[in-house]
């Protein structure tokens, strides 16, 4: 099964400076072609970013297609076979909306943990990642909002010690660990009163 994005990071940008005798050898081509190889079957997409017109067209004659749509990157490679039927589902993104975006973008940030990915001002939106590439947008709300009307898990090693951890450093919980309706776990409140429950694989088993 295969699964995510794969990059190419820097290929085209190896210094010119004794590389003049291998030049249009198709050592480049080969080297990508061998990348490809290896990622097939292991990711569904190969990623690049090149701003090099020369490099552009061997990818593009490689089989990328010019993705400007697509942050980050400006050529994809679908490794998938278009006719292959797949059960593939992946949730990987989600919006939610803040009342002040600073606010929680520090309090996601600072008490959780997350990275800043990418920002889009004129949206007053904010990307944040998880640890394991799980993307939050945080967009500033015109409107009010309901505390409570959304709740959010976030897996951890140890609930227990991380409960013991983040106590330590001065978060606020609702309540420490303990059984609820959903399973084992810790509970806090984010600045706009959403439901954040923290739970490890272990616990969720075991009690």
């Amino acid at each position: 099964m295969t699964a995510g994005r794969a990059r190419i990071e820097r290929l085209h940008d190896l210094p010119a400076a004794g590389l003049e005798p291998w030049r249009r050898a198709g050592i480049g081509e080969r080297l990508v072609t061998e990348i490809i190889e290896a990622a097939r079957g292991r990711f569904d997409t190969l990623q690049l970013r090149t701003q090099n017109p020369a490099a552009a067209r061997l990818y593009e004659r490689l089989g990328f297609c010019p993705r400007p749509d697509v942050a980050h990157c400006t050529h994809v490679l679908e490794l998938t076979d278009p006719g292959e039927e797949t059960a593939m589902l992946k949730f990987d993104h989600l919006r939610i909306p803040v009342t002040d975006l600073a606010r929680s973008r520090e309090w996601y940030m600072d008490t959780l943990g997350l990275t800043l990915e990418f920002e889009v001002p004129d949206r007053n939106t904010v990307a944040l990642q998880d640890s394991e590439g799980f993307t939050i947008f945080l967009q500033e709300a015109v409107a009010a909002l309901t505390p409570g009307g959304c709740a959010l898990w976030f897996q951890v090693a140890d609930v227990d010690a991380t409960f013991a951890a983040w106590s330590a450093r001065g978060v606020l919980f609702g309540h420490e660990p303990r059984q609820s309706y959903w399973g084992y776990g810790a509970e806090l409140v984010d600045p706009d009163g959403y439901l954040l429950r923290l739970w490890d694989e272990r616990s969720m088993k075991e009690r």
